[in-house]
């Protein structure tokens, strides 16, 4: 199996046919080579695994952290250190708390340049829909133009949705 850098590769605690690198990936041992990993509806990457002949659908993230990190509190999540659900790189994951989570998340909103990840809107969005809301264009004619709910329209111009801005 290729490999190179200051990579990790581990068995699974739970699937013993299975190798977890610390970059993410995920190394079948019966078929011989690394899996294709496919996003689930939330955007998380996942992989499809055997265990006596069972199909289970697994989250790579849990995978690598529950190899490298052992297993979770029932209290805890997965973090995503940089906010990125693609980027499974062991020193990018942790397990913690959904305040931990959140945390996480108002601190990438606060250090990112205009789009926040996994959203539709950037600051230049943001501030335009607040110009052309109620004055130039419709609640309705907004959310189309934009992709977004109407709720979301009257909750950016009301300031209970992006209010950091």
């Amino acid at each position: 199996m290729p490999l190179s850098g200051k990579k990790m590769l581990k068995k699974h605690p739970e699937y013993s046919s299975y190798l977890v690198c610390s970059d993410g990936r995920v190394w079948s041992q019966n078929a011989d080579r690394f899996l294709i990993p496919q996003k689930d509806k939330d955007g998380y990457l996942c992989v499809g695994l055997r265990q006596e002949n069972k199909p289970r659908t697994r989250k790579i993230h849990q995978l690598v952290l529950e190899t490298f990190a052992g297993e979770r509190r029932k209290t805890q999540g997965t973090r995503h250190l940089d906010g990125n659900k693609e980027n499974n790189n062991l020193s990018n994951l942790r397990w913690g708390t959904h305040k931990e989570n959140m945390l996480d998340e108002r601190r990438i909103v606060k250090n990112d340049k205009g789009r926040i990840l996994r959203s539709k809107l950037c600051v230049a969005d943001v501030l335009e829909i607040r110009k052309l809301y109620p004055v130039t264009c419709t609640a309705k004619e907004i959310a189309t133009r934009y992709g977004i709910t109407r709720t979301h329209v009257y909750e950016i111009k009301s300031g209970k949705s992006w209010g950091w801005l």
